[in-house]
């Protein structure tokens, strides 16, 4: 497990994982991409993320937010996709 704190207008780029990893969003709000979709996560709520696919997230808010990406054990092959 993985936590990630996101402050006003931060990003994580675009990327991929070799694993599935579900995202629970812990506070605040931000948006999440996956592949050519893009959608707003709020406090409380979870995503899937397939394994392999393109995603990323940025926070648009005047506030910051943070979630925790959850995974199988081990390396969870992440690789940065370039523009």
């Amino acid at each position: 497990m993985r936590r990630y704190r996101l402050d006003p207008g931060a990003e994580v780029p675009k990327h991929t994982n070799t694993v599935e990893h579900a995202v629970h969003a812990v506070a605040g709000e931000y948006v999440v991409g996956i592949e050519d979709e893009e959608r707003t996560a709020s406090e409380g709520g979870s995503l899937l993320v397939p394994g392999g696919t393109v995603h990323w997230f940025r926070n648009e808010s005047d506030a910051g937010s943070s979630f925790v990406c959850m995974g199988p054990n081990g390396d969870a092959g992440i690789e940065p996709v370039g523009e």
